[in-house]
């Protein structure tokens, strides 16, 4: 009698160890499982910073090629800066007058657009003037207001403010690829107060970024493929993702299905974000920070 209880108790136990073993392993498994899904879907991870650019003076127009070289202005002059931040060349572009935008074409390229002198200049990995500069009047632009670099070789793709145009160049030819007009009159209808403010290329895809609220997208034929709500000015693209910061958010939208994560982040105080392979960069009045993805 004594020794069937026994075995009735050790059996007991023996399922309730077996079990609770069981229960552990499960809530071991769906922590790293949390962990490893939070850690993917955030973008900017608890000290993940690896790198700080300091400078003099303040930072409002700079640029990041692919493999990581670091182009800004400083008062009158292109510098350029590797990964790790050591200087390696620089070029007085005085003459060129105040730039707008630099957009790395590739790592031996390099375009600067002077919205001032209309005019779209091409530097060398050295920063040397490679011929003249391209006035941007020759393919009609009368009031070109943004650029953005596009992914087939040698595009540009140039937004003319005054006449709502989008024109896709070849800057080596000199040639008008690709001519879309009446942009505002398409997008904006009767809300004449909204302008363009952004354009970039990403997998071949045109995002169009207005003023207000709203994101446009377009297909390779310029054909409206889809829209999405507008949370920050700072955008960048990754893996098939659109990254918006702001403040302490950040909001990350699938261009696939449109669905949006929120996530907190670190406020850095930044102005504006760039992400180019798996490096996420953004600056402040006189810092750019480096962060790993």
């Amino acid at each position: 009698m004594i020794e069937q209880l026994l075995n009735s108790y050790w059996k007991s136990f023996r399922n309730f160890l077996q079990e609770f073993i069981t229960m552990k392993i499960i809530a071991l498994f769906l922590i790293v499982f949390f962990n490893c899904f939070v850690n993917q879907a955030q973008i900017i991870r608890e000290n993940s910073k690896i790198k700080n650019f300091n400078f003099k003076n303040s930072i409002t127009v700079w640029n990041v090629d692919e493999l990581q070289n670091l182009y800004l202005i400083q008062g009158n002059t292109l510098i350029k800066f590797d990964s790790s931040g050591k200087q390696l060349f620089s070029q007085s572009i005085k003459s060129i007058g105040n730039v707008a935008q630099i957009e790395p074409i590739n790592a031996l390229k390099i375009a600067v657009f002077s919205e001032e002198q209309q005019s779209i200049c091409l530097f060398d990995n050295t920063l040397t003037l490679n011929g003249e500069c391209n006035y941007l009047d020759k393919f009609g632009s009368l009031n070109a207001k943004l650029i953005s670099r596009s992914n087939r070789p040698n595009l540009l793709w140039i937004y003319d403010q005054f006449n709502s145009t989008l024109l896709l160049i070849d800057i080596i030819s000199n040639k008008t690829i690709q001519k879309v007009e009446n942009i505002k009159g398409q997008l904006f209808k009767n809300e004449r107060e909204t302008e363009v403010e952004k354009i970039q290329e990403y997998n071949n895809h045109l995002y169009l970024i207005d003023s207000k609220e709203t994101i446009y997208e377009f297909d390779q034929l310029m054909t409206l493929s889809g829209e999405f709500k507008k949370h920050s000015k700072k955008i960048a693209f990754w893996e098939n993702q659109l990254i918006e910061m702001e403040g302490n958010k950040t909001w990350i939208t699938s261009l696939i299905n449109k669905e949006i994560k929120i996530y907190s982040s670190p406020d850095n105080k930044h102005l504006d974000i760039k992400i180019k392979g798996k490096f996420l960069y953004m600056n402040t009045e006189n810092k750019i920070l480096r962060f790993a993805l």
